[in-house]
């Protein structure tokens, strides 16, 4: 039967004790150094747009101004030096003007308060340390949220729609200690810091205020008159002469433009009062072939200035070229005389009708060339007889 003494018992119990509290040891080592080096780097830089007012885009040429803070995360890191370097786009932004806030930072620019600037590259350098900070061995820095400074940049071109330019954090690093010393080196900036977005957009134009133009009684040419030399319809070919007239108050006329709706427009420059401000010029025209036209005159005047459209207009029909004319020679040779050229057959008939004997009701015909000749023959004979009875009888 297996015997356990008191001192192998305790024995025992001390090796079971050191298998379970080294592992846990190593294990809770570990967890401690994961949160530690989880929550070391949470030191953040921003960027906080002030004029204009954050969220509003800026115009070119116009200043964009950023103002710089530094949150070491409510005093779970100590900050006592920050090295800077920013980038920005210089197709977009100039060369910028940085501002320290020495009132309110216990940061202050290492060697001077301007930055080295690099326009070319779109870099900005600088350091910042708590003043004594060397001195001191690094135990003092900054434990709250503060403002390191301000930067204006100028906007000298337009960002594209949507896509604004940014301004990053690149390299930049926060020391708890005096980074001149590599075995106390302990960065601490997070990689969330939070870059500027800027949009640029082109300046709005001014536009000036629209006034209403003085109306002009007169202004520019007016056609007054458009007529023609005769009944505007006839038989192809047809001749016409138009007169276009009219005047301006304001300048003189220069030219009156013809469209005898056959074919190409022509422009009178010449005769007629041309050069003066009141006008009336008259051209002639043939019309070929038959159709309805208008014809038309448009004035312009020494400023260029024409007259209104369709004011002085005249309609114009031509037929078709005649065969022949009927004469109005006489008729069978009878007494009645014969009816003019050109009525119809019915016309001609109710012109001949013999009409009753009252005087006052008689319609009178002239009698042609035949029926002079009868009557003058009559009368002849008349005179014949009454001569021969007075000869006989004396």
């Amino acid at each position: 039967m297996f015997n356990m003494s008191g001192k192998k018992f305790f024995l025992l119990g001390f090796v079971i004790v050191l298998l379970i509290a080294i592992p846990l040891t190593v294990y809770l080592a570990q967890k401690q150094q994961e949160v530690r080096s989880h929550a070391a780097p949470n030191t953040t830089l921003s960027f906080q747009q002030t004029s204009p007012p954050a969220g509003s885009p800026v115009t070119v040429n116009n200043t964009v101004s950023l103002d710089l803070y530094l949150d070491p995360h409510n005093g779970a890191n100590l900050v006592s030096f920050l090295s800077l370097s920013i980038r920005y786009d210089p197709q977009y932004l100039g060369s910028p003007v940085f501002t320290p806030d020495t009132a309110d930072s216990l940061l202050i620019p290492g060697v001077s308060a301007t930055p080295v600037i690099d326009q070319t590259n779109g870099l900005i350098q600088e350091n910042f340390a708590v003043a004594g900070s060397a001195a001191l061995g690094g135990t003092q820095g900054v434990s709250s949220k503060i403002m390191l400074g301000s930067f204006s940049f100028t906007a000298i071109a337009t960002t594209s729609a949507g896509t604004p330019t940014q301004i990053t954090f690149d390299g930049t690093k926060a020391y708890s200690t005096n980074p001149t010393d590599p075995s106390s080196q302990n960065v601490f900036l997070a990689s969330s810091s939070t870059p500027a977005s800027i949009v640029i957009v082109e300046a709005a134009s001014a536009t000036p205020p629209v006034s209403a133009s003085p109306t002009v009684a007169g202004a520019g040419p007016v056609c007054q008159s458009f007529t023609a030399d005769r009944t505007a319809s006839g038989n192809a070919p047809f001749d016409i002469a138009f007169t276009a007239t009219g005047n301006d108050s304001n300048a003189t006329i220069s030219k009156v433009t013809f469209n005898f709706g056959d074919g190409p427009t022509q422009d009178v420059t010449q005769s007629g009062g041309i050069g003066t401000n009141s006008v009336s010029v008259q051209i002639a025209h043939t019309y070929h072939n038959p159709g309805s036209y208008t014809a038309s005159a448009i004035f312009t005047d020494s400023n260029n200035a024409v007259s209104a459209v369709g004011t002085c207009t005249l309609p114009v029909t031509v037929f078709a070229a005649s065969t022949g004319t009927t004469g109005g020679t006489g008729g069978s040779g009878s007494g009645t005389g014969s009816v003019s050229a050109g009525l119809s057959p019915t016309q001609t008939t109710e012109a001949t009708q013999t009409q009753p004997t009252n005087i006052q009701n008689t319609t009178t015909v002239t009698p042609g060339p035949n029926g002079k000749i009868l009557g003058v023959g009559a009368m002849g004979a008349v005179l014949s007889i009454l001569g021969a009875t007075l000869f006989f009888g004396l």
